[in-house]
């Protein structure tokens, strides 16, 4: 009885019916699987998917059961060959999996000596992942000579300079700096340089997206106009910068005591540049800040009440006596 067929031209249906095995119940009675299981590698339908192939455990037994070699059976039942060089090109080759390690195993193994002569270590992947086939094994690889990098910092004004915490200098292993190089060949927006020796650290990378970013209430274009402001008008002291972004001085709270605070973007947002009128009022000059603001105005041929920001800052420093350069 020749059993249920669909693929009668298959090399496993042909196999076998050499070996002596007239129906498939009775292989399968011998390996320990399901009648079904073998039906689906009679018809051909294990190779496509890698979980419907016969796991490294029953690959022995099914090489002595049909009298065939295990590295025939392999190639006809994995679809792959015993000795064939990794598809990455990272010198490894494709071997039998143990069945003991990996007794689930459906493909072959990558076997990767280690690139150091004197160690020579034997390494196995179950996957050839590019990134993951390391030339160095885990020992190797750290005593390695490490290769220095120099932070390219960030452009400020057609200048270089460097965050405050910023490392300048990197070292790192050639596995490593081999990894980060493929990353950006792959798409990512980096800036290292294997060639160069150079990269960016995250510090200066993170104050060059706050430099870029032309959003005024996030960034002003006008520092020393708000620090004039919040020091002539409204009574700040000591006005500092701080991370080279953000002004910072001390403002004297309700019970007098003096705080460190933000400096409020006077010139370049509308709504923090309202309380300018009342704190002429509070100083007794709304009229002479009115006359600055109208002299202002006037010169751009607009009304006093569609003066910009800045104008108004100019206009207040100007109304208590104290006007610098701004």
């Amino acid at each position: 009885m020749a059993g249920k067929v669909q693929n009668p031209e298959s090399w496993f249906y042909n196999a076998r019916l050499r070996a002596g095995f007239p129906n498939a119940a009775l292989l399968a009675q011998r390996l320990g699987v399901p009648k079904g299981t073998v039906y689906q590698w009679e018809r051909g339908s294990a190779a496509p998917s890698p979980s419907f192939r016969p796991p490294a455990r029953l690959m022995p037994q099914i090489a002595d059961a049909l009298k065939v070699p295990l590295p025939e059976a392999i190639e006809a039942l994995w679809k792959e060959k015993v000795g064939d060089p990794c598809p990455c090109g990272c010198g490894g080759k494709k071997v039998f999996p143990d069945p003991d390690q990996f007794p689930g195993a459906r493909a072959l193994v990558i076997e990767l000596p280690c690139a150091n002569a004197k160690c020579g270590r034997k390494r196995i992947y179950k996957r050839w992942k590019k990134s993951r086939h390391r030339k160095l094994c885990s020992t190797c690889a750290t005593a390695v000579e490490r290769i220095e990098f120099t932070c390219v910092g960030y452009q400020d004004h057609n200048a270089t300079l460097h965050a405050r915490t910023c490392p300048r200098t990197m070292r790192l292993r050639p596995c490593d700096a081999n990894a980060r190089q493929l990353l950006k060949d792959n798409g990512l927006e980096s800036r290292f340089d294997v060639s160069a020796k150079t990269y960016q650290c995250n510090r200066c990378a993170s104050t060059e997206r706050l430099l870029a970013n032309k959003d005024p209430i996030k960034f002003h274009p006008a520092p020393k106009l708000d620090a004039l402001t919040a020091e002539e008008v409204f009574g700040w002291k000591k006005t500092f910068t701080s991370m080279k972004v953000r002004l910072s001085a001390r403002k004297q709270d309700r019970g007098g005591r003096w705080c460190l605070a933000k400096v409020p973007y006077y010139s370049t947002n509308p709504v923090l540049a309202y309380p300018i009128e009342e704190r002429m009022r509070q100083l007794g000059r709304l009229d002479r800040y009115q006359k600055e603001l109208a002299k202002v105005t006037r010169s751009k041929n607009i009304p006093s009440d569609w003066a910009s920001p800045d104008q108004c800052c100019r206009a207040a420093i100007k109304a208590v006596g104290r006007y610098r350069r701004a």
